[in-house]
């Protein structure tokens, strides 16, 4: 990708470079240090935004950063930003659209996954996540979603951007090619002026701008912002399969056990099953799941299962500082990792031993978090009475 782009100019508003899979600080040896320092230059030196060690996942910056209703491609499979639509692609493919400004994608048929009503006490959005691969085994008998676009439509109350997050970004777990949300056009231009736009100008202020690159993104999403806008399925669009869920029907918590995140079982399934390990972190959680496991865990002087805990952006991180969330975690025993991927990539820090871990983060492969790891994908609410209850 260096060797593409160092010939040209970018050709896209916005390049985005991260180090979130390798920011574990008992990793940062003097190489891994000049290599990634390398990069950063790199990024800064054709015009991109260089994110550095420790400030957290490209992907969860990237939910905040992208304009409504554009195309975006990016080098990690969990590229799934909820109200663009986005292609993970290889490094080559990522350089040419980066130095050219087009890229070749072959578009595949969509599933269409309807969500109506609303979900009964104790069940959350991660729920449906997992409940989502459940029915659709049990009504087609196969994975639909594979190499297709998942599209998602809301008919009644607009869910909560990072829960649409969530469920777009669920889509590489599906083996989707890539994920849209028809989010209401005024719920996503409130995110953006309550969350996006504050984001952008505390990067601004930190010194990550080049060039006026995220001064003309806050620009383009403030006029989102006064003009809201919409892309919406054709009336007589036709799809592969129509997946739809009546919320109220998930009558309990649901699961993705080991070792595949479709290998989901109702809770009750599976009950008395030890919790021995939990991690509350990932690109899958935002904000709110870190202040329900606290809640949840509050008034226990210990947590009686280790516990780690890895805020998706240093941005959430000092928010969650403000609100002394990650402190009352760790006066309770809970262990607070720099801001990056951490245990959901695997790659540089991992549970040790053989332990059932209890975890809100994306995959849940044999050996991924660790060589003797049973890993069940949950939501930060169930993994908290688990831990309570051991």
């Amino acid at each position: 990708m260096r060797g593409t782009l160092a010939a040209m100019n970018l050709a896209v508003p916005l390049f985005l470079q991260s180090q979130c899979h390798n920011a574990a600080l008992g990793f940062r040896t003097p190489a891994v240090v000049a290599a990634n320092r390398a990069l950063v230059d790199f990024v800064k030196s054709i015009g991109g935004i260089a994110l550095n060690m420790g400030d957290g996942i490209i992907h969860s910056w990237l939910n905040e950063l992208v304009v409504p209703d554009t195309v975006v491609v990016g080098g990690d499979s969990h590229t799934r930003v909820p109200t663009a639509l986005s292609f993970p692609l290889g490094s080559g493919g990522v350089a040419e659209a980066a130095a050219t400004g087009v890229t070749e994608i072959t578009v595949p048929d969509s599933v269409l996954v309807v969500l109506k009503g609303n979900f009964r006490r104790g069940v959350t959005v991660r729920d449906l996540v997992n409940y989502i691969p459940y029915k659709a085994k049990k009504l087609f008998g196969k994975n639909v979603f594979e190499g297709a676009i998942m599209e998602f439509r809301r008919i009644g109350e607009p869910f909560d951007m990072i829960d649409v997050f969530e469920m777009t970004n669920a889509s590489a777990e599906r083996s989707a090619a890539a994920a849209y949300f028809e989010q209401s056009p005024e719920a996503v231009a409130a995110h953006i002026e309550s969350r996006s736009l504050p984001m952008i100008e505390k990067l601004i202020e930190s010194g990550c701008d080049n060039n006026g690159v995220l001064a003309d993104r806050a620009r383009v999403l403030r006029d989102y912002v006064e003009n809201p806008r919409k892309a919406r399925a054709d009336g007589d669009a036709a799809y592969a399969a129509v997946l739809e869920i009546d919320l109220g029907e998930i009558d309990q918590p649901y699961v993705a056990c080991p070792h595949t995140p479709d290998n989901v079982k109702p809770l009750d399934e599976i009950a008395g099953t030890p919790a021995q390990f939990g991690f509350v972190g990932s690109c899958m959680s935002g904000e709110k799941d870190f202040a329900a496991f606290e809640r949840i865990t509050r008034g226990v002087e210990k947590l009686p299962v280790e516990v780690w805990i890895a805020a998706p952006t240093r941005l959430i991180e000092r928010d969650l500082e403000r609100a002394q969330i990650l402190r009352a975690l760790e006066n309770r025993g809970a262990r607070v990792e720099i801001s990056g991927c951490s245990l959901c990539m695997g790659n540089q820090e991992r549970v040790k031993g053989e332990k059932n871990v209890l975890t809100t983060s994306t995959r849940n492969f044999k050996g991924r978090m660790g060589d003797e790891a049973s890993v069940y994908l949950v939501s930060a609410q169930l993994e908290a009475v688990a831990v309570l209850n051991g």
